[in-house]
């Protein structure tokens, strides 16, 4: 029994021997290849961020400060406006200028004795300008009027009326009316104010004589044949027609005074308006227009040729000094407009031919 004891107490020191002399190399194989972690670094100490800016205090706009208030221009007094504001609605004569149609009136739409621009656009007459005045003048007067005396010159006699003439007046009459205020709006209306006036010079011509009776009378009164106040009567006798336009012995060319009587009044009545307006250039054209139509009433009456070939004279050369007066900006503005027109046309076309001569050129480099 003691040597059973023995031998597990020798057993037990073997093992504990052999446990201390294997542990040393038991901790040498188990740690080859073993790397040890890096050494703990901490991070980098805490910066706290840049300590708060508040933006500039917010700075309101300056107060509002509302403009001066409008303080509109003084009116003008008749008085104050230069002659040749405003204008007048108007009607060109007929072709023929039948008895009372209306001598020396002009386009209804571009008015008795033609406009300046700015002054018609600034200033325009309010009954003269106004749209429903222009279009009743248009219906009554160059359509209606205007063939009544056309057509009495003929008796009314259909075969005879000149048909082509009375649409010409009314179309000439209708392109006024509708002729703008542009460039092309303004050659229109210089074209239409330059035709009615030849109308007008043929019927004040039809007052006198040839011009080879009037060089005669002319010829005797420088020689002696006439003297004085009476010399100068006998002259102006001499070249006023006997039959003048107005002494129409046809039944219907009886109307002949009653329609240019009516065209006094519209005469008289625009010339009020535009005296009433400030346009006095306006008003002169308006005189002529009436003086004009007065010698057709004068040649009936059987007062005297001479005497209605003075009042044509003087109507017509009133008319003709109105409408050149207030047509003179017009005619200088469409000049200057015409000649820039012109340089832009040739700069265009000498841009064009050379164009195309370099492109010539270039078929045979």
């Amino acid at each position: 029994m003691r040597f059973i004891n023995k031998r597990k107490i020798a057993i037990s020191i073997l093992i504990v021997m052999g446990v201390i002399f294997f542990a040393p190399l038991s901790l040498v194989f188990s740690t080859e290849g073993y790397t040890p972690p890096a050494p703990y670094v901490p991070p980098d100490p805490y910066v706290p961020p840049d300590p708060y800016v508040p933006s500039d205090p917010y700075v309101p706009p300056d107060p509002y400060i509302p403009p001066d208030p409008h303080v509109p221009s003084d009116p003008k007094a008749p008085g104050d406006v230069n002659p040749g504001d405003g204008q007048q609605g108007g009607s060109p004569g007929g072709q023929d200028q039948g008895p009372g149609k209306g001598v020396g009136d002009d386009n209804s739409g571009n008015d008795d004795d033609g406009e300046k621009d700015n002054e018609k656009k600034d200033n325009p007459n309010p009954i003269l300008d106004s749209d429903y005045y222009k279009a009743n003048k248009f219906a009554i007067k160059d359509i209606f009027l205007s063939n009544i005396g056309a057509g009495s010159k003929v008796d009314f006699d259909f075969q005879r009326f000149d048909w082509k003439g009375s649409l010409t007046s009314a179309g000439r009459a209708g392109l006024g009316l509708i002729a703008g205020d542009d460039y092309f709006g303004e050659i229109t209306k210089l074209g239409l104010n330059v035709w009615t006036g030849y109308d007008n010079y043929k019927n004040v011509r039809g007052y006198f004589e040839s011009w080879s009776t009037i060089r005669t009378a002319w010829s005797t009164m420088n020689t002696g044949g006439f003297s004085g106040a009476s010399g100068w009567g006998s002259f102006w006798g001499a070249i006023s027609k006997a039959n003048p336009p107005g002494s129409v012995s046809t039944m219907f060319g009886k109307l002949a005074p009653p329609l240019a009587a009516i065209d006094i009044g519209i005469s008289s009545f625009e010339m009020g308006a535009n005296i009433g307006h400030g346009d006095y250039a306006g008003a002169v054209g308006n005189l002529g227009s009436v003086l004009m139509s007065s010698a057709v009433i004068a040649s009936a009456s059987g007062v005297g040729a001479p005497v209605a070939a003075g009042l044509a004279l003087a109507g017509g050369a009133l008319w003709l000094g109105s409408t050149i007066y207030k047509n003179w900006d017009k005619v200088v503005d469409v000049g200057k407009k015409t000649v820039e027109y012109g340089k832009k046309a040739v700069k265009g076309a000498k841009k064009a031919i050379g164009g195309a001569i370099n492109k010539v050129k270039g078929w045979f480099s």
